[in-house]
């Protein structure tokens, strides 16, 4: 589990593979604040007001990645802005294989990544601070119990 607590945010997840992202309607809108708490929270770590029970590493480009090794202590975030897809792809399989955590902020197309995330959140701003809340879990992540299960037949 995974615990980042500062002034502006507070964070929990037992996931490794989290996305961050503000939601209007469905989709993940540009102009939310993406970007904006990705600093802030770089500036709260900065000023020492960031606590978590691991080894936050915010990350804003690629080639600061270069040569490190995760641990499973490691938790890294990320503003996926400055990354393209197959740079995502890489550290979403060095934070699979090290067992660390991972939350990326921003509208990343699901379908463009090569490995399966575990929770998508979204985030909302008011008053000084960001509100995070479980937009999708992945149930194969879960215990889960279904009574009924539909799936195409392939027959017809």
């Amino acid at each position: 589990m995974i615990k980042i607590d500062c002034d502006i945010f507070h964070f929990e997840s037992c996931d490794h593979i989290n996305i961050l992202g503000a939601r209007q309607g469905l989709i993940f809108d540009s102009g939310s604040r993406k970007t904006f708490l990705f600093r802030s929270l770089q500036s709260q770590q900065n000023l020492g007001r960031m606590q978590s029970n691991g080894k936050v590493r915010l990350v804003d480009s690629p080639y600061t990645l270069s040569g490190i090794r995760f641990t499973s202590k490691d938790c890294v975030i990320i503003d996926e802005l400055n990354f393209a897809p197959r740079e995502i792809d890489a550290l979403l399989m060095a934070v699979r294989k090290a067992n660390a955590y991972l939350i990326v902020i921003g509208r990343i197309l699901i379908k463009q990544l090569e490995y399966s995330v575990d929770a998508i959140y979204t985030f909302s701003y008011d008053s000084g601070k960001f509100y995070v809340e479980r937009y999708f879990s992945n149930v194969s992540q879960q215990p889960f119990h279904a009574d009924t299960a539909v799936c195409e037949d392939s027959t017809k």
